[in-house]
């Protein structure tokens, strides 16, 4: 089973997303802080993929790639975001290889956050 972390500061978008990837079949690990999200990357926790927002207090997502990057995670991100042209954001996420067309605007069709994850995320072998 995969194991999605999902990273919002919206606690109803987490609990929603939670319920969400846990019906479709995914393990899920969910925060609103972070802080934790960055804990548990810095674990040995294995997780597949991180749905994460970019705009967070104390800090942001990006921050949190920029983190992951340097702790040589690799994992692949759906990335997550309320505002709708925010440019700054947009173009640090091109400078770490993230289009504009890659992010996921609020409030998120769950069927797309669905065919993302499908396109992400290698089936499990059998």
């Amino acid at each position: 089973m995969k194991k999605i972390l999902v990273v919002d500061d919206e606690a109803e978008i987490v609990k929603i997303l939670d319920l969400f990837l846990r019906k479709n079949g995914y393990e899920v690990i969910s925060t609103t802080d972070g802080d934790a999200a960055l804990d548990i990357l810095r674990s040995p926790a294995e997780i597949d993929l991180m749905v994460l927002d970019i705009k967070m207090p104390k800090i942001s997502g990006i921050q949190i790639i920029q983190e992951m990057r340097k702790i040589n995670r690799k994992n692949p991100v759906v990335i997550l975001s309320g505002s709708i042209g925010m440019q700054q954001d947009i173009d640090v996420l091109a400078e770490l290889g993230y289009d504009e067309h890659m992010i996921l605007y609020k409030p998120v069709d769950l069927n797309e956050l669905l065919q993302r994850l499908t396109q992400l995320l290698p089936p499990d072998p059998r």
